[in-house]
This record gives C-alpha cells, structure tokens and sequence, in this order.
C-alpha cells in the first residue's frame, strides 16, 4: 500500500501527539511550530518565478491546443458541409482525418497536463530540497521540538505565533532573518 503526502503527514501528526503523551515528555516542555509551505511557495522570491514560468508554459500548451482545436473545429465543418457533395470514399478519408486529429488532439491534452505536472513535481522538489534545511536551522536556533507542515499535517488550527512561514521565506529569498521567536 502506497501511503500519498497527506496520508503520511497525518499519521506523522498522530505519532508526533502520542510521542508527546509520553511520560516525561509534557507539552509545557515541547515547542512547537508550522510552515505553510503553500505560502512559501506563493510568496518567496523563487516560488514566485518558479509560478510564473509554470503558468507561462501551461499558457503556451493552451496555446497550441486551442489552434489544434481550430483546426478540427474547421475540418468538422468542412465535413458537415460536403456530406451531401462528396463521394463515399472522400467522406471516408475526412471521417478518417477527423477521428486521428480528435485521437491527436487528445493525446495532446494529455502529454502537455502530465508535462507540466512533471515540471510542478520537480520545480516544488526543488524548492523543497531548498527550504528544508533552512527550516532545520530554524528549528534547531528556536529550540522547536517538532514542526509541522500546515496543512498537511492533519493540523486544524494552529496560534500565529508558531508559524515560522516568514521567517523562513525571508531566509530563502536571502534576507537572513534573525531568530525572535522564543
């Protein structure tokens, strides 16, 4: 069984909790904070070129598939409009015609969604290979015992004051970020 992203946080989250349940481990002892790696995305300096060019190619395929579609639309009409005119054996090389466009058209829409979703993957791997060790610093100047990913956690409400999201953009777009959180 293949466990996705979100099944793992939680379970992470429910460990994490039983973990601090133990004896000797009280919450009023532990630190906790949560980044929203959503926001880190959308906000920090390279999240947001990362976004830009992703939306530029997703535009471009739009592009290119919105012409394919014009031109199906227009041999369809082509066809609509000899149907009465042509021989049977033309009529069948445009219903040929028209069915491999529509087969391509789809294969199209297909190979640009998993395109760009390959590129989302390795762009947010990216990122995210980026960003962690800048929140394992953080944690560890802050003395956070755990931190969570917001919302894949399992979390549902969470005190501002133990979000680290800022701090952790502003160290990613390079801006340092001094430790003010205690």
């Amino acid at each position: 069984m293949k466990l996705s992203n979100h099944h793992f946080g939680r379970i992470f989250a429910v460990l994490a909790v039983a973990l601090l349940a133990l004896p000797g481990a009280g919450m009023a002892q532990q630190k906790l904070g949560v980044i929203d790696v959503e926001r880190i995305l959308r906000d920090s300096t390279r999240g947001k070129e990362v976004l830009e060019d992703l939306q530029g190619f997703s535009e471009a395929k739009k592009g290119e598939l919105l012409a394919e579609q014009a031109s199906l639309e227009e041999l369809q009409k082509r066809y609509a409009d000899s149907r009465l005119t042509l021989a049977e054996d033309k009529l069948a090389d445009m219903q040929k015609e028209l069915e491999d466009k529509t087969i391509a058209l789809r294969r199209m829409q297909d190979d640009a969604e998993r395109e760009l979703q390959k590129r989302q993957q390795q762009e947010f791997g990216k990122i995210e290979s980026e960003v962690l060790p800048i929140i394992n610093a953080v944690g560890k100047e802050l003395g956070y015992t755990l931190i969570f990913n917001k919302f894949q956690s399992g979390l549902v409400f969470a005190d501002d004051g133990v979000d680290l999201t800022d701090m952790v953009i502003e160290r990613y777009n390079g801006g340092g970020g001094s430790p003010s959180g205690d």
